[in-house]
């Protein structure tokens, strides 16, 4: 099986990402900084419930406006990671539902993964219950 094709360009990136907006160690300034310096390609800035600055290219990286939203559930916890988001969600509430969160998401062309989901103990039921989502995160360095 061929994992990666090398006649196609490789991009790096980071799509799930926290500053001190959140729950991060470094400022929004500082977490750029450091992708750029290990040749990373893009990044989007996912601090919870906090929309990231607008996407735009910065000294030659890809910068994705984002946001993680967290849902709680009985005994498991919702993390959606929305990229490539538009300012205009700041105009609803996406708090309180998360298939509104991606549905907004995905009407102003922004794309939702679902994070960490064996760390937030997500169910079968729960995740299959979840449409429109982009991707599934299957590792995460901190769970």
């Amino acid at each position: 099986m061929k994992l990666f094709d090398t006649d196609k360009p490789f991009f790096k990136g980071n799509l799930h990402c926290h500053t001190t907006n959140s729950d991060g160690k470094l400022t929004p300034e500082e977490c750029k900084a450091f992708y750029r310096e290990y040749g990373y390609d893009f990044l989007s800035i996912t601090d919870h419930r906090k929309l990231s600055e607008e996407t735009h290219m910065e000294d030659g990286m890809l910068v994705l406006c984002g946001m993680e939203m967290d849902y709680y559930l009985p005994g498991e916890v919702v993390h959606l990671v929305g990229v490539g988001l538009s300012q205009e969600l700041n105009q609803h509430d996406v708090s309180r539902n998360m298939q509104s969160y991606i549905d907004l998401a995905n009407r102003y062309d922004g794309r939702v993964i679902i994070a960490h989901p064996a760390w937030s103990l997500n169910t079968v039921t729960t995740l299959s219950g979840l449409h429109g989502l982009t991707a599934a995160e299957i590792y995460n360095s901190a769970s």
